[in-house]
């Protein structure tokens, strides 16, 4: 009795399998989510950089500028690592559209450090924004203060606990409750047969 099943080339065997289409929706998540990290930092430059180079001009109007309004150096610090993380999860996005198996613990380095980083970051902000609006009650007459209400370091710091937190958050719960193992980034990708 000979067999119908017709001969199979060496490939056919995949042309079963879908292939998972998370890892790439992901991955490029992950890269946006870095590249808004990247601009973010950047504009956090621009933004120091310009107020040093106007801040004697406005400081002719509007008197010298109170110490709780300025950056801290904790602040920089701060947003200097937030810039290194944003490259860490850069690599773990462009692992993971390659599905390659590293995205999956690069993910987790970046999920577990995103959230102490920004749990520390909220708690400055919060300190600040709580400092900036004592100010505000002893001194109402600020010109400082009238140009730029504490209301909106609030809103930054909600925006920020929401922008900063979420995709930690995803990343902690997806690979390490969900997509346990490395393989699964390469599910459904013919491995290379050495």
């Amino acid at each position: 009795m000979s067999d119908s099943t017709p001969p199979m080339a060496p490939m056919d065997q995949f042309l079963d399998h879908e292939v998972p289409t998370w890892p790439k929706v992901v991955g490029i998540i992950s890269i946006v989510w870095a590249g808004i990290g990247l601009t973010c930092a950047g504009c956090g430059v621009a933004g120091l950089a310009a107020q040093s180079m106007f801040a004697p001009q406005m400081e002719e109007q509007l008197g010298p500028m109170p110490d709780v309004m300025r950056v801290s150096p904790l602040m920089m610090g701060q947003m200097a690592i937030g810039t290194a993380w944003a490259f860490v999860l850069l690599a773990a996005g462009i692992a993971t559209v390659m599905r390659k198996p590293a995205g999956r613990p690069l993910h987790l380095v970046y999920a577990i450090g995103g959230l102490i980083l920004g749990i520390a970051g909220i708690a400055v902000q919060v300190q600040h924004q709580l400092a900036i609006l004592e100010f505000a009650n002893q001194n109402p007459g600020n010109k400082w203060i009238q140009q730029s209400p504490p209301v909106y370091g609030w809103i930054g710091v909600v925006v920020g606990i929401v922008l900063g937190l979420s995709w930690p958050v995803f990343c902690l719960i997806w690979f390490g409750l969900i997509k346990k193992r490395a393989a699964d980034i390469a599910a459904g990708i013919p491995q290379q047969v050495a």
